[in-house]
């Protein structure tokens, strides 16, 4: 049943509602880059230490297919006051994409709306996910907003220019669909959208040398999509967040694939829609790359992946809201103690 939102009272003041993205690692038994990827310690770290930090959480590769770790988070994150949540369609293990899209949204308000739209076509390991779209409109006590999470096709690390060309096509053909989808939900609603996930382009890729090229991935996306990235917004430059090196030591290793720790790549976005006509503003000083390094454990960052944080402000009169009936049931689940790796 939808949830019925009773507006109460008028008060002027700051509200402020802050995000994170973050491409988790969480991928299904048996998939790992190292000796281990340390998934049950790390669902639960991630539920105990960073969730609570936040009030709307996009995450990628968080996968619900053949484990029990997604519906474990969502169960925490209910604990953490997160009472709404939206997920992908479930994958069959007949049929090709045989892996769930391993998308999850998180939020403290109420979802009015939800929905997801796979991608048409995923090359290599990509092909074996449901690869998509995740969308929730979401009620704040100020208005509403569109939320929008998205893990595009990847690029593989190869000496064939065919190969090499082909993983950008099928990204680039994603990306357009991707901006339909969005379209289709904002329609000419002036509400705020926000992109949040891991786009797989790489915007720090025309610093490096490259063997192929054809043209810039970035300024490609940027032409596709539209909006405003807030990070470059924030810096005039991308941040790396894979594969991070700082005075030339890559600073995680245990998680990432070794050919890859030294990548320096910026492959995950905030990019913000219609943000002129809404009175809610990003607070540049409270957005970053976080890498969420940690310490005294088996691993020493939350993912292979930094996050990126956001904060929005409303400054001026605001409704405040209850919620008479939440859309989740709860959540039945076993102890993760003998889920396997």
């Amino acid at each position: 049943m939808e949830p019925e939102i009773i507006l109460e009272s008028h008060s002027t003041q700051e509200h402020s509602i802050r995000f994170l993205t973050l491409n988790l690692l969480m991928r299904p038994p048996m998939v790992k880059n190292n000796s281990s990827d340390y998934k049950n310690a790390r669902v639960q770290y991630f539920s105990k230490f960073i969730l609570p930090n936040f009030d709307i959480v996009c995450l990628q590769e968080i996968f619900g297919s053949y484990n029990k770790r997604r519906k474990f988070l969502i169960k925490r994150a209910k604990e953490q006051g997160f009472e709404f949540y939206a997920v992908p369609h479930s994958a069959n293990i007949w049929t090709l994409p045989i892996i769930d899209g391993g998308l999850l949204i998180l939020s403290k308000y109420p979802i009015l709306e939800s929905d997801f739209m796979p991608y048409e076509k995923g090359v290599l390991p990509d092909s074996l996910s449901k690869k998509g779209v995740l969308y929730a409109k979401i009620s704040t006590p100020q208005e509403v907003i569109h939320v929008f999470t998205s893990h595009t096709q990847s690029s593989y690390n190869t000496n064939s220019e065919r190969e090499w060309y082909n993983y950008r096509s099928v990204r680039r053909e994603q990306l357009k669909q991707l901006k339909q989808f969005i379209s289709y939900k904002l329609g000419n609603k002036k509400e705020l959208a926000v992109l949040m996930g891991d786009l797989n382009v790489d915007a720090r890729e025309s610093q490096k040398g490259m063997h192929f090229t054809d043209g810039d991935d970035y300024e490609c996306m940027m032409r596709i999509l539209g909006g405003k990235d807030i990070i470059r917004e924030k810096h005039g430059y991308s941040p790396a967040t894979n594969g991070i090196v700082i005075n030339g030591v890559p600073t995680e290793t245990v998680l990432t694939v070794k050919d890859e720790v030294s990548n320096d790549a910026a492959l995950d976005y905030v990019i913000a829609f219609n943000s002129k006509f809404s009175s809610f503003s990003f607070d540049l000083d409270e957005s970053r790359v976080e890498p969420f390094y940690i310490q005294s454990q088996p691993f020493t960052q939350i993912s292979d992946h930094a996050g990126i944080i956001t904060t929005i402000k409303f400054t001026g009169t605001q409704e405040s809201f209850s919620v008479r009936e939440a859309k989740q049931g709860e959540i039945e689940i076993e102890s993760l103690r003998k889920e396997p790796l």
